[in-house]
């Protein structure tokens, strides 16, 4: 009786984590629809008004493409083009990875060291809000 208890408890528990993945897949795909186009931070620093810019492109499903620019005071200090990908395996997650540098001219650098990253997000109600240090951007 025991085994039999022990064998429901555990088929449960498998079930249960089977709907979680579901449901964080089908979560990740509606994130990244709604990551579609750009989302802009700024705030003060001690060497002057910073802005970070996010260009988000949904590929396929959870995924897609992004550019990150980087101003401080005005002037576009870093220009990158990557990769990111909202998490199935952890709410709230977006990885993202710079694989570029683009130059003044228009023309792509690879980077040699790719630079990998995390930005956060919450998403309630079809409201997604995007973190990055801190600040929060709801659209």
């Amino acid at each position: 009786m025991k085994k039999v208890i022990a064998w429901m408890i555990v088929l449960a528990m498998c079930l249960s984590l089977a709907g979680c993945g579901n449901q964080l897949e089908k979560q990740a795909d509606e994130v990244a629809e709604k990551l579609e186009g750009t989302w802009t931070f700024s705030w003060n620093a001690p060497i002057g008004k910073m802005k970070v810019v996010f260009e988000f492109s949904n590929v396929d499903g959870n995924a897609g493409t992004l550019k990150e620019k980087m101003y401080i005071g005005g002037e576009l200090m870093q220009n990158y083009t990557g990769v990111f990908g909202v998490s199935i395996q952890e709410d709230g997650v977006i990885d993202c990875t710079n694989m570029g540098k683009i130059g003044n001219n228009g023309t792509i650098e690879k980077l040699e060291n790719p630079d990998s990253y995390t930005l956060f997000y919450t998403y309630e109600d079809g409201k997604l809000t995007l973190i990055y240090n801190d600040i929060a951007v709801t659209k």
